[in-house]
C-alpha cells in the first residue's frame, strides 16, 4: 500500500474588484519497498508477540495442556521460547500457575529483531521516522 500525503495550499487573489480564492492540492507518494518492509516486519511481530502473550496468560493461570487450545498456544510458540528455555532456573512443568518468563525475553528479543529490521528498511528512505 503506498504512503501519501496531501498539501493544500490556499491563497486569495485580487481579481480587479472581485477576490478569488485559489485552492490548490498537490500529492506526494511513495511506492517505496523499505515501508513495505517496514509493514511486513511490524505485522509479524505483532502476530508472534499476541500469541506469547495469549502463551504468558494461559500459563499465569495454570492452563490444562490437554486441552485443545492451550495445547495449540503452546506448541505455535515452542519453537519462538525454545531457544530461552534453562536461561532461568525455573520449573517449565504444564498445568501449574507460573509466570512464563520465557516468553517474555521470546517477546524482547522478537521486538529487538523487529526493531533493527526497521531501522534497516528505513536507511535511504525519504521517511525514516520511528
Amino acid at each position: 500500500m503506498p504512503y501519501s500525503e496531501e498539501e493544500i495550499h490556499t491563497q486569495t487573489v485580487q481579481s480587479g474588484d472581485t477576490e478569488i480564492e485559489k485552492t490548490t492540492v498537490s500529492q506526494h507518494s511513495s511506492n517505496d519497498g523499505a515501508d513495505i518492509v517496514k509493514r511486513i516486519a511490524y505485522f509479524i511481530y505483532s502476530i508472534l508477540a499476541g500469541l506469547l502473550i495469549i502463551r504468558i496468560v494461559l500459563s499465569l493461570l495454570g492452563a490444562n495442556r490437554t486441552n485443545a487450545f492451550a495445547d495449540f498456544i503452546y506448541t505455535i510458540t515452542g519453537p519462538l521460547v525454545s531457544p530461552f528455555r534453562g536461561l532461568f532456573n525455573i520449573d517449565t512443568s504444564y498445568g501449574v500457575s507460573r509466570l512464563d518468563v520465557e516468553s517474555l525475553v521470546a517477546i524482547l528479543v522478537l521486538g529487538l529483531i523487529a526493531w533493527v529490521v526497521y531501522r534497516a528498511a528505513s536507511i535511504g528512505s525519504n521517511n525514516s521516522s520511528i
